[in-house]
């Protein structure tokens, strides 16, 4: 990559491009990098959008849908007061996005959201004062979600919705719920948080495991823990 030599920067653009890669933890010519190439993809295609036409193309999705929290509450009724289910994570999944990047994408582009998200996920996003962090959250459970999974799922395949307490959970549709069948009762468990400018999404995947309570007798094929 040939280098370019720029003379005479102001003084005052040059002490915010150290204060900026003070913040990041860069270098001066790592920031003077990172703010080319952002000033670059302003006018390149925008990279949402691109993954969204890929996934898109990645089979079709069966009429299908589960909970994910679901299979973990019928392994855990199954056999009360014989069995204590205890659950192995099987699978991680994290992703983390800056708010910023998801918030200049959806001012470019607002018809973005119906690509990436559900319409309930809309709905819930739209009702902030400042829909950004809570677009970027749900895009980073997508993302993670499909990390734990092991493979891409298609945007709509992955709904992030609140319980009445407020917490996150994750609805399965279409190939995504037909995996989540496969894995002999396993379910997704979620984590969203957010500061200024990043959010982050943890998915772990979690399957039950059998351990019989001390004093309990042992039916056929469960070993005691």
């Amino acid at each position: 990559m040939p280098d370019v030599l720029v003379r005479d920067v102001p003084k005052k653009v040059l002490d915010g491009l150290k204060k900026r890669a003070k913040g990041h933890g860069r270098s001066l010519q790592q920031e003077l990098r990172m703010t080319l190439a952002e000033l670059s993809e302003e006018q390149a295609p925008d990279i949402f959008e691109q993954v969204s036409e890929i996934r898109e193309r990645i089979g079709r999705s069966a009429p299908l849908q589960t909970d994910s929290v679901e299979p973990i509450r019928e392994a855990r009724d199954s056999r009360p007061g014989l069995i204590t289910p205890a659950y192995m994570t099987t699978s991680l999944g994290i992703d983390m996005i800056e708010i910023d990047r998801i918030r200049a994408a959806l001012r470019r582009r607002p018809r973005l959201t119906g690509r990436l998200f559900t319409e309930r996920e809309r709905e819930y996003c739209d009702r902030r004062a400042d829909p950004a962090p809570h677009y970027a959250a749900r895009f980073a459970a997508k993302e993670a979600t499909a990390k734990a999974s092991g493979r891409w799922l298609r945007w709509h395949d992955v709904e992030v919705l609140n319980d009445g307490d407020g917490r996150p959970h994750v609805l399965l549709y279409g190939e995504a719920a037909a995996l989540a069948r496969t894995t002999a009762g396993g379910g997704l468990l979620v984590s969203l948080s957010h500061s200024r400018d990043y959010a982050v999404a943890c998915v772990l995947l979690v399957a039950p495991q059998e351990i019989a309570c001390q004093g309990q007798n042992l039916p056929p094929g469960v070993a005691r823990a």
